[in-house]
């Protein structure tokens, strides 16, 4: 499911991320996302497992459009991937064991109206002047 597409993202780089849903019992969960800048993909799936431009599990840290791409463990069964865009703005992609979360620090939070309604659809607060 696309979930947001900033095409004007980095000068018109562009910006795309989509997730995976999966349904489990009498609920859906993401299982899987993917953020692709430029020409480049970084897909995350459960547990950790993760892609860069069809390389499973490339070296750490790592680009995707110009952008550094960092992924720690801060906790047991926790997984976070992080790509710096600059100007303290940042994408995250947080796994637990098979739940897969996009996360935007609350510090780079703006109200830009059309970004927020396309992030709602997570129930995160997102914008971060992505289309600049």
């Amino acid at each position: 499911m696309l979930l947001a597409d900033f095409p004007n993202f980095a000068n018109g780089l562009g910006l795309m991320v989509e997730i995976r849903t999966k349904v489990r019992y009498d609920y859906s969960y993401i299982e899987a996302a993917a953020i692709k800048i430029g020409d480049d993909i970084l897909e995350v799936f459960s547990y950790g497992q993760y892609l860069i431009s069809g390389v499973s599990n490339a070296d750490m840290p790592a680009m995707i459009g110009g952008f550094p791409v960092e992924r720690s463990e801060p906790k047991k069964n926790q997984v976070r991937f992080t790509i710096d865009l600059g100007d303290s703005r940042n994408i995250g992609i947080k796994v637990y064991k098979d739940l897969v979360v996009i996360a935007q620090d609350s510090d780079t939070i703006s109200g830009h109206a059309r970004c927020l309604e396309q992030w709602c659809a997570l129930g995160q607060r997102w914008c971060h002047y992505l289309e600049r």
